[in-house]
């Protein structure tokens, strides 16, 4: 793994991803997975609409 990553290795990652994946498949609401280019580089947005019309992002 690069070394301005917050995961020590691949796998530890990957677990991190998977988890994160499936928490967002028992939401009821539909989200949208992005990536934004920063200053500190490419990064994963989830974003989700309730039926409120909230916004709510989440920023891996």
């Amino acid at each position: 793994m690069k070394k301005d990553t917050v995961f020590k290795t691949l796998e530890g990652k990957n677990d991190v991803l998977k988890h994160y994946d499936l928490f967002l498949q028992k939401w009821a609401l539909a989200y949208e997975k992005l990536y934004v280019n920063t200053r500190y580089g490419r990064t994963f947005i989830g974003s989700v609409i309730d039926l409120n019309g909230i916004i709510f992002i989440i920023r891996v």
